[in-house]
């Protein structure tokens, strides 16, 4: 992120400042941001030094107030989502008529072309004779069968993200108390991956 020109060849970022604390801004909840600041003239060098140089991001995060009664905010976010466009698939057929059109006698796997192409228009013609799906001759196999790969890989992404917050305070103190969870699962099949964060002030 680039605020105040580019970095130098030893790099440089702006400062982040939550609530006058650095941190990270990855760490932070959109949903306890309040309001954000910009600095990025000679004035956020005069107020913060050096670690201005490249410019200062000022995070200001919502707290609780005096005499306020205990208020309770609950929030979620539920997503899906599928793979918009995707190429389209060769066939076995198509694969290894496309090698003999290129003038190729076998394929990289030893599989010849002529006799792949005879084996995949008599799979076509009689499933049940090469129940496997693959025909073997001379210790070569001949795949026939075609397998969606793409559910192999891809599957329906699911994402949950909720986010709950308590807030109040008396005459002599003010409180926030705020946590989030997110749980993701993307399109591609892999392992899911959690987050889950909370923060806690007082005035």
């Amino acid at each position: 992120m680039n605020i105040r020109g580019l970095p130098s060849i030893n790099g440089g970022s702006p400062l982040v400042l939550v609530d006058n604390v650095p941190m990270n801004m990855d760490d932070v909840n959109p949903k306890d941001i309040l309001n954000v600041t910009v600095l990025k003239d000679a004035a956020a060098a005069s107020i913060y030094g050096a670690r201005a140089a490249f410019g200062v991001i000022l995070i200001t995060t919502k707290k609780g107030t005096r005499n306020q009664p205990t208020s309770i905010n609950y929030s979620s976010n539920l997503t899906w989502s599928r793979p918009s466009t995707l190429p389209e698939k060769a066939t076995p057929l198509e694969f290894v008529q496309a090698l003999k059109d290129f003038g190729n006698s076998s394929n990289w796997a030893g599989q010849n072309v002529d006799t792949w192409l005879e084996l995949l228009k008599e799979y076509q013609t009689n499933p049940s004779k090469y129940a496997d799906g693959i025909a073997e001759i001379n210790n070569t196999k001949y795949p026939l069968k075609e397998y969606d790969l793409y559910n192999e890989v891809f599957q329906t992404g699911f994402e949950h993200l909720h986010n709950l917050s308590i807030r109040g305070g008396s005459e002599k103190i003010a409180y926030r108390l705020s946590g989030m969870y997110s749980n993701e699962d993307g399109i591609m099949i892999t392992k899911k991956t959690a987050t889950a964060g909370i923060i806690l002030m007082l005035l």
